[in-house]
């Protein structure tokens, strides 16, 4: 059986749109109620755009990819170009993924911070249900540090696409 490198290819440019466009859709409908949600103003908006970001790392590959199919590919080029696109792809998903994950549990109130007056100190234990009203967010410079952490996770698979695109 034979291995059309040029198909491998063209998987390679679609699956790297299709995941990190995934990726980027299931971390921007948790970053939209973020900004719906939050109450600084334009601030808000940044996981939203950080969240797009990993969408067109897929879009430059894919584009990149598609410009190999003009010359002639062997069947390792075709395989070198599938990973190409599977890992900006997987990297991008997963760091989606990552996001959508914080970004739930931060909309939800369960990534809160305890007060320096609420910390239990020495033998005092911390109370099995918290005292309501008392939701304390980590503040805005702590999220977006964190969500450039993840985000790092798609660019990492992105340079590696790129390494692998090299000639």
């Amino acid at each position: 059986m034979t291995v059309d490198p040029e198909l491998l290819t063209g998987l390679g440019a679609a699956l790297s749109i299709f995941l990190t466009a995934f990726g980027s859709a299931i971390a921007s409908s948790h970053s939209g109620i973020f900004a719906l949600r939050s109450k600084e103003d334009k601030m808000g908006y940044v996981p939203l755009m950080q969240a797009g970001i990993l969408a067109v790392y897929g879009i430059i590959v894919g584009i990149l990819l598609t410009g190999k199919l003009r010359g002639e590919i062997t069947a390792k080029d075709g395989y070198r170009y599938l990973s190409a696109g599977l890992s900006v792809g997987l990297g991008c998903w997963a760091s989606g993924y990552g996001m959508a994950s914080f970004l739930k549990q931060y909309n939800e109130g369960k990534a809160t911070v305890v007060d320096g007056a609420e910390a239990p100190s020495g033998d005092q234990q911390e109370p099995l249900i918290p005292p309501t009203g008392h939701v304390v967010y980590p503040p805005f410079k702590k999220l977006v540090f964190v969500m450039i952490s993840l985000e790092l996770i798609g660019f990492y698979g992105f340079v590696v696409s790129l390494f692998l695109l090299w000639d």
